[in-house]
């Protein structure tokens, strides 16, 4: 499995060699690691630190919504809900 960027369909899809990528805010605080599995057909998605965003704090901790066969929305949960 390989991590690509763009896509296909507006033929600007680049295949990277990496095996993981990280989100940032804004303000370019790591939020979820995403990485592929070791089994090869499988994603982690991991919450890395507590940060800000729009004045309030998020911790690590993450929130998994199925929304549909194909599709799950993960989350971080602020600071006063966890």
């Amino acid at each position: 499995m390989k991590i690509a960027t763009g896509h296909t369909v507006t033929n600007d899809q680049v295949v990277h060699d990496f095996k993981e990528v990280r989100f940032l805010n804004d303000a370019g605080e790591p939020m979820f690691e995403v990485r592929i599995g070791q089994d090869g057909r499988s994603i982690e998605v991991r919450g890395i630190n507590t940060h800000s965003m729009n004045g309030k704090i998020y911790t690590e901790t993450l929130e998994i919504r199925p929304r549909y066969a194909n599709l799950v929305e993960v989350r971080a949960l602020p600071y006063d809900q966890e």
